[in-house]
């Protein structure tokens, strides 16, 4: 016949630990009324001391913590806006460099909205001559060119006043 020993439970029950708590405080709480008058002011001085350190110290790291993600904040958007920039840069096909100058004038002022073009050769560069009645278009076609990588010259611009339509005349380069 085996003998076996009682097992022992380490759970306390909530009664134990609000009885352990209390009588740990009555013990402190006499102590405290123990101490001379000069030592509590001590106390609790230090204790105001190191709460307001770590509130101090809690307070930088938060602070720390909001403008190192406000500078990445600020990275965010101006990379956004820096690529936003290059879209205008970037060729949306791989043989642009492929076809004469010509024909790539051809097609990028046609998606601009510039319907009348004369295209004429002159050497390295080429001329080019179109009409349009709306100053917006004219600027965005010319702005596409210039985002494409060619160079301008010898822009001429002129509206006839009756009309409306204005007349432009440049001289396009690689």
């Amino acid at each position: 016949m085996a003998i076996t020993a009682p097992k022992l439970s380490r759970k306390k029950t909530a009664r134990q630990t609000t009885q352990a708590t209390s009588s740990s405080l009555a013990i402190l709480g006499e102590r405290w009324q123990q101490l001379p008058s000069r030592d509590q002011l001590a106390l609790v001085l230090l204790g105001l001391f190191l709460l307001a350190v770590a509130g101090g110290y809690g307070g930088y790291k938060l602070h720390q913590s909001a403008n190192e993600q406000q500078a990445n904040y600020n990275q965010a958007i101006d990379e956004f806006f820096w690529l936003r920039g290059q879209a205008g840069n970037l060729s949306d096909s791989t043989d642009a460099n492929v076809q004469p100058l010509p024909e790539r004038l051809n097609q990028q002022l046609a998606r601009a909205g510039v319907q009348s073009l004369q295209v004429l050769p002159a050497g390295e560069a080429v001329q080019i001559s179109f009409t349009h009645d709306n100053q917006a278009v004219i600027s965005n076609s010319l702005g596409s060119l210039v985002d494409s990588g060619l160079s301008l010259t010898q822009l001429n611009m002129t509206q006839n006043p009756k009309t409306g339509v204005i007349t432009v005349q440049a001289t396009v380069s690689e």
